[in-house]
Protein backbone atom coordinates (compact mmCIF):
# COMPACT_ATOMS: atom_id res chain seq x y z
CA UNK A 1 0.00 0.00 0.00
CA UNK A 2 1.43 3.42 -0.92
CA UNK A 3 2.65 5.55 1.96
CA UNK A 4 0.00 8.17 1.28
CA UNK A 5 -2.73 5.52 1.60
CA UNK A 6 -1.31 4.37 4.95
CA UNK A 7 -1.41 7.94 6.13
CA UNK A 8 -5.10 8.07 5.28
CA UNK A 9 -5.94 4.60 6.60
CA UNK A 10 -4.62 4.94 10.15
CA UNK A 11 -6.63 8.07 11.09
CA UNK A 12 -9.81 6.54 9.62
CA UNK A 13 -9.26 3.27 11.49
CA UNK A 14 -8.62 5.16 14.69
CA UNK A 15 -11.87 7.08 14.29
CA UNK A 16 -13.81 3.87 13.63
CA UNK A 17 -12.37 2.22 16.74
CA UNK A 18 -13.17 5.31 18.84
CA UNK A 19 -16.79 5.43 17.63
CA UNK A 20 -17.24 1.69 18.28
CA UNK A 21 -15.86 1.97 21.79
CA UNK A 22 -18.08 5.00 22.47
CA UNK A 23 -21.20 3.10 21.39
CA UNK A 24 -20.38 0.15 23.64
CA UNK A 25 -19.56 2.46 26.52
CA UNK A 26 -22.86 4.34 26.10
CA UNK A 27 -24.83 1.10 25.97
CA UNK A 28 -23.12 -0.24 29.06
CA UNK A 29 -23.42 2.98 31.03
CA UNK A 30 -26.90 4.09 30.03
CA UNK A 31 -29.05 1.23 28.87
CA UNK A 32 -28.08 -1.25 31.57
CA UNK A 33 -27.96 1.09 34.55
CA UNK A 34 -30.53 2.73 36.77
CA UNK A 35 -32.53 5.42 35.09
CA UNK A 36 -33.74 8.60 36.78
CA UNK A 37 -37.14 8.41 38.42
CA UNK A 38 -38.14 11.48 36.41
CA UNK A 39 -38.06 9.56 33.08
CA UNK A 40 -40.85 7.66 31.40
CA UNK A 41 -39.87 5.26 28.62
CA UNK A 42 -42.32 4.81 25.75
CA UNK A 43 -41.40 1.93 23.46
CA UNK A 44 -43.48 0.06 20.90
CA UNK A 45 -46.62 1.76 22.23
CA UNK A 46 -45.91 0.47 25.75
CA UNK A 47 -45.55 3.10 28.48
CA UNK A 48 -43.78 2.24 31.71
CA UNK A 49 -42.54 4.35 34.61
CA UNK A 50 -38.96 3.43 35.44
CA UNK A 51 -38.34 3.40 39.19
CA UNK A 52 -34.95 4.38 40.58
CA UNK A 53 -34.30 0.81 41.75
CA UNK A 54 -35.02 -0.88 38.40
CA UNK A 55 -32.43 -2.02 35.90
CA UNK A 56 -33.44 -1.47 32.31
CA UNK A 57 -32.26 -3.56 29.38
CA UNK A 58 -33.48 -2.35 26.00
CA UNK A 59 -33.22 -4.80 23.09
CA UNK A 60 -33.74 -3.11 19.75
CA UNK A 61 -35.43 -5.07 16.97
CA UNK A 62 -36.10 -3.73 13.53
CA UNK A 63 -38.35 -2.18 12.53
CA UNK A 64 -39.29 -0.85 16.01
CA UNK A 65 -41.36 2.11 17.05
CA UNK A 66 -39.06 5.01 17.94
CA UNK A 67 -37.70 5.18 21.47
CA UNK A 68 -38.57 8.50 23.09
CA UNK A 69 -38.92 10.08 26.51
CA UNK A 70 -41.73 11.96 28.23
CA UNK A 71 -40.76 14.31 31.03
CA UNK A 72 -42.51 13.66 34.33
CA UNK A 73 -43.20 16.76 36.39
CA UNK A 74 -41.59 16.70 39.84
CA UNK A 75 -43.93 16.31 42.81
CA UNK A 76 -45.10 19.37 44.69
CA UNK A 77 -43.55 20.18 48.05
CA UNK A 78 -45.53 20.99 51.18
CA UNK A 79 -44.95 23.67 53.79
CA UNK A 80 -47.71 22.55 56.16
CA UNK A 81 -49.51 19.21 56.34
CA UNK A 82 -52.64 18.11 58.21
CA UNK A 83 -51.94 16.24 61.42
CA UNK A 84 -55.42 15.67 62.83
CA UNK A 85 -56.17 12.62 60.67
CA UNK A 86 -53.49 10.55 62.41
CA UNK A 87 -54.08 12.16 65.81
CA UNK A 88 -57.86 12.30 65.64
CA UNK A 89 -59.20 13.04 69.11
CA UNK A 90 -62.67 13.24 67.59
CA UNK A 91 -62.59 9.51 66.78
CA UNK A 92 -61.97 8.73 70.44
CA UNK A 93 -65.09 10.48 71.69
CA UNK A 94 -67.87 8.46 73.29
CA UNK A 95 -70.20 9.23 70.39
CA UNK A 96 -67.95 8.07 67.54
CA UNK A 97 -66.50 5.19 69.49
CA UNK A 98 -69.95 3.63 69.71
CA UNK A 99 -70.29 3.21 65.92
CA UNK A 100 -68.43 0.75 63.70
CA UNK A 101 -66.86 2.54 60.74
CA UNK A 102 -67.77 1.39 57.21
CA UNK A 103 -65.89 4.00 55.17
CA UNK A 104 -63.90 7.20 55.62
CA UNK A 105 -63.93 10.31 53.45
CA UNK A 106 -61.46 13.20 53.45
CA UNK A 107 -62.83 16.38 51.86
CA UNK A 108 -60.14 18.65 50.40
CA UNK A 109 -61.38 22.23 50.35
CA UNK A 110 -59.65 24.58 47.92
CA UNK A 111 -59.25 27.93 49.65
CA UNK A 112 -56.77 30.83 49.90
CA UNK A 113 -54.54 31.89 52.77
CA UNK A 114 -56.62 35.03 53.36
CA UNK A 115 -59.98 33.24 53.58
CA UNK A 116 -59.74 32.67 57.35
CA UNK A 117 -63.38 33.54 57.92
CA UNK A 118 -64.70 31.13 55.30
CA UNK A 119 -62.72 28.32 56.88
CA UNK A 120 -64.14 29.31 60.25
CA UNK A 121 -67.68 29.08 58.88
CA UNK A 122 -67.08 25.59 57.50
CA UNK A 123 -65.50 24.41 60.76
CA UNK A 124 -68.55 25.60 62.69
CA UNK A 125 -71.04 24.00 60.30
CA UNK A 126 -70.63 20.87 58.19
CA UNK A 127 -66.89 20.65 58.89
CA UNK A 128 -67.66 19.98 62.55
CA UNK A 129 -69.31 16.63 61.77
CA UNK A 130 -67.01 13.68 62.41
CA UNK A 131 -69.43 10.91 61.51
CA UNK A 132 -72.85 10.28 60.04
CA UNK A 133 -73.87 6.80 61.07
CA UNK A 134 -70.93 4.50 60.29
CA UNK A 135 -69.39 6.96 57.81
CA UNK A 136 -66.42 9.07 58.98
CA UNK A 137 -65.57 12.52 57.63
CA UNK A 138 -62.46 14.72 57.74
CA UNK A 139 -61.87 18.15 56.18
CA UNK A 140 -58.52 19.46 54.88
CA UNK A 141 -58.06 23.05 53.66
CA UNK A 142 -55.63 23.40 50.74
CA UNK A 143 -53.78 26.71 50.31
CA UNK A 144 -50.78 27.98 48.39
CA UNK A 145 -47.90 30.23 49.37
CA UNK A 146 -48.04 34.02 49.70
CA UNK A 147 -45.56 36.74 50.65
CA UNK A 148 -47.55 38.36 53.45
CA UNK A 149 -46.06 38.08 56.92
CA UNK A 150 -49.24 39.02 58.77
CA UNK A 151 -51.45 36.49 57.02
CA UNK A 152 -48.79 33.81 57.21
CA UNK A 153 -48.52 34.29 60.97
CA UNK A 154 -52.28 33.87 61.31
CA UNK A 155 -52.09 30.71 59.19
CA UNK A 156 -49.43 29.31 61.53
CA UNK A 157 -51.71 29.92 64.52
CA UNK A 158 -54.63 28.38 62.63
CA UNK A 159 -52.63 25.25 61.88
CA UNK A 160 -51.47 24.94 65.48
CA UNK A 161 -55.05 25.15 66.69
CA UNK A 162 -56.86 22.97 64.15
CA UNK A 163 -54.16 20.95 62.34
CA UNK A 164 -56.24 20.83 59.16
CA UNK A 165 -54.12 22.93 56.75
CA UNK A 166 -52.32 21.57 53.68
CA UNK A 167 -50.07 24.30 52.25
CA UNK A 168 -48.04 23.61 49.13
CA UNK A 169 -45.10 25.60 47.82
CA UNK A 170 -46.94 27.11 44.87
CA UNK A 171 -49.19 30.02 43.86
CA UNK A 172 -52.29 30.76 45.93
CA UNK A 173 -54.23 32.57 43.19
CA UNK A 174 -57.30 31.36 41.29
CA UNK A 175 -55.44 31.28 37.98
CA UNK A 176 -53.38 28.35 39.25
CA UNK A 177 -56.21 26.46 40.90
CA UNK A 178 -55.26 23.30 38.99
CA UNK A 179 -52.02 23.13 40.99
CA UNK A 180 -53.98 23.54 44.21
CA UNK A 181 -56.24 20.65 43.24
CA UNK A 182 -53.23 18.51 42.32
CA UNK A 183 -51.62 19.32 45.66
CA UNK A 184 -54.56 17.75 47.47
CA UNK A 185 -54.56 14.78 45.11
CA UNK A 186 -50.84 14.20 45.56
CA UNK A 187 -51.03 14.35 49.35
CA UNK A 188 -54.08 12.09 49.44
CA UNK A 189 -52.55 9.44 47.18
CA UNK A 190 -49.29 9.43 49.17
CA UNK A 191 -50.73 9.54 52.69
CA UNK A 192 -54.19 7.95 52.74
CA UNK A 193 -55.29 4.33 52.26
CA UNK A 194 -56.47 3.57 48.73
CA UNK A 195 -59.95 2.59 49.90
CA UNK A 196 -60.52 5.96 51.59
CA UNK A 197 -62.83 8.30 49.71
CA UNK A 198 -61.65 11.65 48.37
CA UNK A 199 -63.81 14.70 47.76
CA UNK A 200 -62.85 18.06 46.26
CA UNK A 201 -64.78 21.15 47.35
CA UNK A 202 -64.68 24.93 47.11
CA UNK A 203 -64.68 27.00 50.30
CA UNK A 204 -68.06 28.64 49.61
CA UNK A 205 -70.09 25.42 49.67
CA UNK A 206 -72.51 23.90 52.12
CA UNK A 207 -72.47 20.10 52.06
CA UNK A 208 -75.39 17.91 53.02
CA UNK A 209 -73.43 15.10 54.66
CA UNK A 210 -76.52 12.94 55.12
CA UNK A 211 -77.25 13.06 51.41
CA UNK A 212 -73.57 12.51 50.64
CA UNK A 213 -73.55 9.38 52.80
CA UNK A 214 -76.58 8.01 50.94
CA UNK A 215 -74.91 8.73 47.59
CA UNK A 216 -71.66 7.01 48.57
CA UNK A 217 -73.53 3.95 49.84
CA UNK A 218 -75.35 3.86 46.51
CA UNK A 219 -72.00 4.12 44.72
CA UNK A 220 -70.76 0.99 46.47
CA UNK A 221 -73.94 -0.82 45.44
CA UNK A 222 -73.33 0.21 41.82
CA UNK A 223 -69.81 -1.24 42.00
CA UNK A 224 -71.22 -4.62 43.02
CA UNK A 225 -74.08 -4.52 40.54
CA UNK A 226 -72.07 -3.41 37.50
CA UNK A 227 -68.79 -5.11 38.42
CA UNK A 228 -66.84 -1.87 38.22
CA UNK A 229 -63.15 -2.23 39.16
CA UNK A 230 -63.04 1.13 40.95
CA UNK A 231 -65.28 3.58 42.78
CA UNK A 232 -66.95 5.96 40.27
CA UNK A 233 -66.64 9.74 40.14
CA UNK A 234 -69.81 11.31 41.55
CA UNK A 235 -70.61 14.94 40.81
CA UNK A 236 -72.01 16.49 43.97
CA UNK A 237 -72.61 19.91 42.42
CA UNK A 238 -73.10 19.95 38.62
CA UNK A 239 -72.56 17.18 36.08
CA UNK A 240 -71.57 18.34 32.60
CA UNK A 241 -72.44 15.48 30.23
CA UNK A 242 -71.95 17.42 26.99
CA UNK A 243 -70.67 20.97 27.41
CA UNK A 244 -68.75 23.12 24.95
CA UNK A 245 -65.65 25.21 25.69
CA UNK A 246 -66.04 28.98 25.97
CA UNK A 247 -64.33 30.65 23.02
CA UNK A 248 -65.00 34.29 23.91
CA UNK A 249 -61.74 35.83 25.11
CA UNK A 250 -63.54 37.82 27.81
CA UNK A 251 -65.11 34.69 29.35
CA UNK A 252 -63.91 33.64 32.81
CA UNK A 253 -63.19 30.12 31.60
CA UNK A 254 -62.01 31.05 28.10
CA UNK A 255 -60.26 28.21 26.31
CA UNK A 256 -58.55 28.77 22.96
CA UNK A 257 -58.50 26.21 20.17
CA UNK A 258 -54.74 25.98 20.58
CA UNK A 259 -55.25 24.55 24.07
CA UNK A 260 -58.34 22.48 23.27
CA UNK A 261 -59.43 22.05 19.65
CA UNK A 262 -62.53 19.91 20.16
CA UNK A 263 -66.02 21.41 20.22
CA UNK A 264 -67.32 19.34 23.16
CA UNK A 265 -65.80 18.38 26.51
CA UNK A 266 -65.90 14.79 27.72
CA UNK A 267 -68.41 14.25 30.54
CA UNK A 268 -67.02 15.87 33.69
CA UNK A 269 -67.87 17.19 37.16
CA UNK A 270 -67.90 20.90 37.86
CA UNK A 271 -65.19 21.54 40.44
CA UNK A 272 -67.40 22.78 43.28
CA UNK A 273 -67.83 19.30 44.71
CA UNK A 274 -67.12 15.77 43.50
CA UNK A 275 -66.18 12.43 45.05
CA UNK A 276 -64.20 9.33 44.14
CA UNK A 277 -61.74 6.97 45.83
CA UNK A 278 -58.16 7.77 46.83
CA UNK A 279 -57.05 4.92 44.57
CA UNK A 280 -58.62 6.59 41.52
CA UNK A 281 -57.17 9.95 42.60
CA UNK A 282 -53.72 8.35 42.65
CA UNK A 283 -54.12 7.20 39.05
CA UNK A 284 -55.32 10.63 37.93
CA UNK A 285 -52.50 12.37 39.76
CA UNK A 286 -49.75 10.17 38.29
CA UNK A 287 -51.08 10.74 34.78
CA UNK A 288 -51.32 14.50 35.40
CA UNK A 289 -47.54 14.60 35.83
CA UNK A 290 -47.07 13.77 32.14
CA UNK A 291 -49.84 15.92 30.63
CA UNK A 292 -49.96 19.71 30.37
CA UNK A 293 -52.87 21.11 32.42
CA UNK A 294 -55.81 23.10 31.14
CA UNK A 295 -57.02 26.31 32.83
CA UNK A 296 -60.34 24.53 33.46
CA UNK A 297 -59.04 22.04 36.01
CA UNK A 298 -62.35 20.24 36.54
CA UNK A 299 -62.64 19.40 32.83
CA UNK A 300 -59.00 18.36 32.71
CA UNK A 301 -59.08 16.11 35.78
CA UNK A 302 -62.55 14.53 35.80
CA UNK A 303 -63.02 14.58 32.03
CA UNK A 304 -59.80 14.31 30.03
CA UNK A 305 -57.53 12.54 32.53
CA UNK A 306 -60.39 10.27 33.59
CA UNK A 307 -60.80 9.03 30.04
CA UNK A 308 -57.04 8.59 29.67
CA UNK A 309 -56.85 6.24 32.67
CA UNK A 310 -59.58 4.19 31.01
CA UNK A 311 -62.54 5.05 33.22
CA UNK A 312 -65.66 4.92 30.99
CA UNK A 313 -68.23 7.69 30.81
CA UNK A 314 -70.84 5.58 32.61
CA UNK A 315 -68.67 5.75 35.74
CA UNK A 316 -69.09 9.51 36.12
CA UNK A 317 -72.53 10.83 37.02
CA UNK A 318 -74.51 13.26 39.13
CA UNK A 319 -74.92 12.39 42.80
CA UNK A 320 -78.64 11.69 43.36
CA UNK A 321 -78.94 14.00 46.39
CA UNK A 322 -76.85 16.79 44.85
CA UNK A 323 -75.15 17.31 48.25
CA UNK A 324 -72.96 20.32 47.39
CA UNK A 325 -74.72 23.69 47.53
CA UNK A 326 -73.00 26.80 46.17
CA UNK A 327 -73.50 29.88 48.32
CA UNK A 328 -72.19 32.39 45.77
CA UNK A 329 -69.24 33.33 47.94
CA UNK A 330 -71.57 34.04 50.88
CA UNK A 331 -72.50 37.34 49.23
CA UNK A 332 -75.81 38.77 50.40
CA UNK A 333 -75.85 36.45 53.41
CA UNK A 334 -74.59 39.05 55.89
CA UNK A 335 -71.29 40.08 57.42
CA UNK A 336 -68.80 37.28 56.76
CA UNK A 337 -67.11 38.10 60.05
CA UNK A 338 -70.28 37.58 62.05
CA UNK A 339 -70.15 34.34 64.02
CA UNK A 340 -73.71 33.29 63.30
CA UNK A 341 -73.37 33.64 59.51
CA UNK A 342 -74.70 30.56 57.67
CA UNK A 343 -75.98 28.96 60.88
CA UNK A 344 -79.57 28.97 59.61
CA UNK A 345 -78.55 27.41 56.29
CA UNK A 346 -76.58 24.71 58.08
CA UNK A 347 -79.32 23.99 60.62
CA UNK A 348 -81.80 23.48 57.78
CA UNK A 349 -79.45 20.95 56.17
CA UNK A 350 -78.71 19.26 59.48
CA UNK A 351 -82.41 18.68 60.14
CA UNK A 352 -82.68 16.63 56.95
CA UNK A 353 -80.50 13.81 58.29
CA UNK A 354 -79.96 14.17 62.06
CA UNK A 355 -82.97 11.97 62.87
CA UNK A 356 -81.98 9.27 60.36
CA UNK A 357 -78.43 8.71 61.61
CA UNK A 358 -76.32 8.89 64.72
CA UNK A 359 -74.41 12.12 64.06
CA UNK A 360 -71.22 12.91 65.97
CA UNK A 361 -69.63 16.35 66.04
CA UNK A 362 -66.49 17.65 67.66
Amino acid sequence: MPSTAWKTFFPMAGCAIFVTMTIFFFHDQHLNTRLCTMTRIVYNNITKVINSTQLVDVTVTMPPMPLYYVTIKPPLTFLKEPIFIENDSCARTECMGAVNKTWTMVIFVKTTVGNFQRRGILRRTWGSVGSVGPARFHVVFVVGKIENTGRNNILVEEQERFGDILQFDGPDDYKNIAQKTLAGMQWASNNLPGDYLYSSSDDDFMVNLGGLKDDVDNGFKQIEKKKWPEFPIMCGFIFGPKESPMRGESAKWYLSKLLYRWTVFPPYCHGGFYTTSVRVVGQLYELSRTVDPLPVDDVWITGILRQKIGMPDEMIFRSPSNPGGHLNGFYGKGDIGKRGLMNDEWNNLYKTFKDRFRVCTC
